[in-house]
């Protein structure tokens, strides 16, 4: 989405569109809001850039499992990043109800699920916002030479979270490496930063799970291992290995706290919605891993 600007005024943008997935909460149509701030800020001489994050536009867990869903979050300002739930008032989703499953820490950006009934598995839609705040008081100068006085407590921009949150059935077990997959070395942290410049950034991925189903001619299998290279955005490959229902997986060291081994760069990266590799369908378990990241 490109949009011209006359001035360095801040504005919002909105990208409203198709129905969501069929939900227990609710959701019918998708509604997404962006606010843009480009007044010049006192504290870095310079205009604000928003808080970056990325996440799967699906995850998945089991009904008697408790998981925490640390979200990624960057921001190159060096602000405080926070998360809240939309805001119908503020039109930013349409409604905004928030999953009965999910309960939300702001300061962490952590969603924690909880283990329920059966009678709440189903599919449930996320809608999040995230902000960014500055770690003092600061002005915002436009070039008209109007200047806003933004506190501690005042948000400067936002970007929404949105994806879908499926509760499947209840696994035998919650340990990971037994029905629920997890990573292993050499899988980079959870929030890893990854700087590479001009140079092919190889990142290996690897995850293993005892009782698993990738496909049809796959059920039961111990482990399973891939190694497959593709291009997944200009000057990048990315190697992945030994992959099995990612979703529920959990990188070593970070605890239940991740469901994909996104990386946050501290590079541009562009990279496509879903990186599948050549001859695998796109909706195939344990391929679903990179989403588009832009920092």
């Amino acid at each position: 989405m490109t949009r011209r600007v006359s001035s360095n005024a801040p504005f919002e943008l909105w990208l409203n569109s198709g129905n969501w997935i069929s939900n227990i909460n609710n959701i019918i149509s998708w509604r997404a809001v962006t606010r843009v701030e480009l007044r010049n800020r006192s504290d870095i001489s310079k205009a604000n850039t928003s808080p970056q994050t990325t996440i799967l536009p699906a995850v998945r867990v089991p009904s008697n499992c408790q998981r925490d869903f640390s979200l990624l979050m960057f921001d190159p300002d060096g602000d405080e990043v926070k998360c809240r739930y939309g805001n119908s008032a503020l039109s930013e989703c349409n409604p905004c109800t928030p999953p009965s499953v999910l309960s939300l820490s702001s300061s962490s950006c952590t969603l924690s699920f909880s283990p329920t009934s059966s009678s709440n598995e189903g599919s449930y839609v996320v809608q999040l916002v995230m902000e960014d705040f500055p770690r003092q008081t600061i002005t915002l100068t436009q070039t008209s030479g109007t200047q806003t006085t933004i506190t501690t407590n005042n948000a400067i921009s936002k970007i929404p979270i949105q994806f879908a949150l499926k509760v499947d059935p209840a696994v035998p077990s919650c340990t990971e490496g037994l029905f629920l997959p997890k990573f292993l070395p050499p899988t980079p942290a959870n929030g890893a930063q990854l700087y590479n410049v001009s140079q092919t950034l190889e990142i290996h991925i690897t995850a293993e799970a005892l009782n698993s189903t990738l496909g049809a001619n796959q059920a039961g299998a111990r482990c399973i291992s891939r190694t497959q290279s593709w291009q997944a955005g200009a000057g990048y490959i990315v190697r992945i290995s030994k992959l099995t229902k990612p979703e529920y997986a959990t990188p070593p060291g970070r605890g239940a706290n991740r469901t994909e081994p996104a990386i946050l760069p501290g590079r541009r990266v562009n990279r496509p919605e879903t990186a599948t590799p050549s001859g695998h369908a796109a909706n195939r378990p344990g391929w679903s891993l990179l989403r588009r990241t832009s920092i």
